[in-house]
C-alpha cells in the first residue's frame, strides 16, 4: 500500500512539474509577442495644460501615458507635443480641447480625436493600415485620412451666432464629412484648404445646418499659425513650384550643354583637317523631312598634294569615312521625338464664385473664371450637380485633351425671403357663419402652394404665412373689418 502511495504521489508531482514548465513556456512566448497597443503619449508641453481622467483633472507632463476617454485641454499659453503609435503626431496649438476615442490594437482598431475647441496640427507619416482607422471629429464635421500632414481649427464669433472649421491640408489629401451630408465626402489636397460653417440663428433668422462654404481653393495664410507658415513657407508662397520649375530647366541646360560638348567632340578631327588644307572647299545644304530628320551626305577627295576637296549635299554621291553619325553611308540621321506629357490643372487656374445664392426655381451656375492664359476651352470642362433646390451644390472642373485632373467646389443655396408681393391677400365674410374667410392668392411664378403654409386664424383675426421647402421667412397680419393689415 505504501509502495502504491509512493507511486501515485510520484506521478502527482511529475505532472506538475510538467504543467509548471508547459505555463513557463507560454509565458516566455507571450512576453516575447510584439506588443501592438495604442501608444499615446506626451512628448513636450508649454504653458498651461491639464488632462480630465474619469472626473478627475491632473497636470499634463512629458512622457505622460494618453488612454481612451481622457479629455486634454490647454490654456491661452499652453501648447501639447503628441506621439500616437511612434508614427503620427499631433501639437494641441493654446486655448484647445481635445478627447481621445482609442480602440483596438495598433494597425487593427481606430484612431478618433474628438476636437471640441481650438485647433490641432496631424502628421501622419505611414500610411494608415487597411485594418485601422484615423479621424479627426469636430462638431460639425468628420476629417479622415490613411497618410497625410494637415491642421484643423475651429472658431466662433463673440456674439456665438456662427461656428466655423477651417481644415488646411499640406501633404496628402483629406476626406470631409459634413455632418448634415450623411456619408457624402469631399476630397482636398496638398496646397488646399475647406470651410465649414454653421450658423445658430439670431432670434428672427432661423438655425440652419452645418454646410460646406469652401472646398479646393488655396490656403489663406491668415489663418494659419507662425509655426506652420515657417513649416511649410514654399508651399505657402508656391515657390516650391518655382524651384521644381528651375531644377527642370537647370536639368534642360546641363543636358544641352553635354550634347554640345560631345558635338564639339565629335567634330574636332573633321574640323582640323579641313582647316589644313588651303584648298578646301565646303559647302552645306541642310534639309529637314516631316520626321524631323536632317539627311546629308559628304564626298572628300584628297590630290596628294595637301589639298583636300570637300562637298556636302542632299543626295551627294559621294562617300565620307568621318560623316556625320560616321556610318559607312556616309548619312547623318538626327530624329527627335516629342512626347506630349499630361498637365494637372490646378486651383490657381481657375477664380471660382463660390458664395452663397439665393434660391431662384432655376439652376445656379456661379462663374467660373479662368486665370491660367496657356489653358482654353477646350482643355476643360465645368459641370454643376445639386444647383437648383436649396442645399450644397457641385461645381466640377475636369480637365480633357492634354490636361487632367478634377476640381471640386461647393456653394450654398438658401430659401428665398417670402414677401408680400408673393400673395394677395383678402377676407371675405360669411354670413352663415358671421365671420371672416381669408382668401390668399399666388402670385408668384415660381412659387407652389406647397411652399407655404397658413395658420388658422385666431379668435382676433390674426394669421400668419410661413415659408416652408425653398422658402423661408414669416409674414403677419390680422383683419380689421375687412380690411388685411400687414404687422
Amino acid at each position: 500500500m505504501a509502495k502504491i502511495n509512493g507511486i501515485i504521489f510520484f506521478f502527482i508531482v511529475s505532472s506538475l512539474l510538467d504543467l509548471m514548465l508547459i505555463v513557463g513556456i507560454v509565458c516566455v512566448r507571450m512576453s516575447g509577442a510584439e506588443e501592438t497597443y495604442r501608444n499615446v503619449k506626451v512628448l513636450e508641453t508649454e504653458g498651461t495644460a491639464s488632462l480630465v481622467r474619469g472626473g478627475e483633472t491632473m497636470e499634463v507632463y512629458e512622457q505622460m501615458v494618453i488612454q481612451g476617454g481622457d479629455i486634454l485641454s490647454t490654456g491661452e499659453d499652453g501648447r501639447v507635443d503628441l506621439s500616437l503609435d511612434d508614427d503620427k503626431y499631433v501639437i494641441v496649438e493654446a486655448s484647445s480641447e481635445v478627447e481621445f476615442e482609442l480602440e483596438g490594437e495598433k494597425d487593427n482598431g481606430a484612431i478618433c480625436l474628438h476636437l471640441n475647441a481650438g485647433a490641432i496640427y496631424n502628421e501622419i507619416e505611414n500610411p494608415i493600415a487597411d485594418g485601422d482607422s484615423y479621424e479627426i471629429e469636430t462638431p460639425d464635421g468628420v476629417m479622415a485620412v490613411r497618410g497625410t500632414e494637415f491642421w484643423v481649427r475651429i472658431s466662433e464669433d463673440e456674439d456665438g451666432l456662427w461656428r466655423e472649421t477651417i481644415i488646411v491640408v499640406f501633404d496628402g489629401k483629406v476626406h470631409i464629412r459634413v455632418d448634415n451630408t450623411a456619408g457624402e465626402e469631399t476630397v482636398i489636397t496638398a496646397g488646399e484648404e475647406a470651410v465649414i460653417e454653421k450658423y445658430f440663428g439670431d432670434g428672427e433668422n432661423p438655425e440652419e445646418e452645418a454646410r460646406l462654404r469652401k472646398s479646393g481653393g488655396s490656403i489663406d495664410t491668415e489663418n494659419l499659425p507662425d509655426y506652420l507658415i515657417e513649416m511649410y513657407g514654399n508651399l505657402l508662397t508656391g515657390d516650391d513650384e518655382e524651384e521644381e520649375k528651375d531644377a527642370a530647366e537647370d536639368s534642360g541646360q546641363d543636358a544641352e550643354d553635354e550634347a554640345g560638348e560631345e558635338e564639339s567632340e565629335d567634330e574636332t578631327p573633321e574640323s582640323s583637317v579641313r582647316s589644313s588644307s588651303n584648298a578646301a572647299v565646303m559647302t552645306t545644304v541642310s534639309s529637314d523631312t516631316a520626321a524631323g530628320s536632317t539627311a546629308g551626305t559628304a564626298a572628300e577627295t584628297n590630290s596628294g598634294t595637301g589639298a583636300s576637296d570637300e562637298t556636302e549635299n542632299n543626295g551627294a554621291t559621294g562617300t565620307d569615312d568621318e560623316a556625320g553619325t560616321n556610318d559607312e553611308a556616309g548619312t547623318n540621321t538626327e530624329t527627335e521625338t516629342e512626347t506630349e506629357t499630361s498637365v494637372a490643372l490646378t486651383s490657381d487656374d481657375f477664380s471660382v464664385d463660390t458664395s452663397d445664392q439665393v434660391y431662384t426655381g432655376s439652376a445656379i451656375e456661379p462663374t467660373v473664371t479662368l486665370l491660367n492664359s496657356t489653358l482654353t476651352a477646350e482643355d476643360y470642362t465645368v459641370s454643376y450637380s445639386g444647383n437648383t433646390e436649396v442645399g450644397t451644390a457641385t461645381i466640377t472642373i475636369m480637365g480633357s485633351g492634354n490636361y487632367t485632373g478634377t476640381l471640386t467646389y461647393t456653394f450654398a443655396i438658401t430659401a428665398k425671403e417670402i414677401s408680400s408681393d408673393d400673395f394677395t391677400i383678402y377676407a371675405e365674410y360669411d354670413p352663415e357663419t358671421e365671420g371672416w374667410v381669408l382668401v390668399v392668392v399666388l402670385n408668384s411664378t415660381i412659387m407652389e402652394a406647397g411652399d407655404s403654409a397658413r395658420a388658422e386664424i385666431n379668435d382676433d383675426y390674426c394669421f400668419t404665412i410661413t415659408g416652408k421647402g425653398n422658402y423661408t421667412g414669416t409674414l403677419s397680419y390680422w383683419i380689421d373689418d375687412g380690411m388685411i393689415v400687414e404687422f
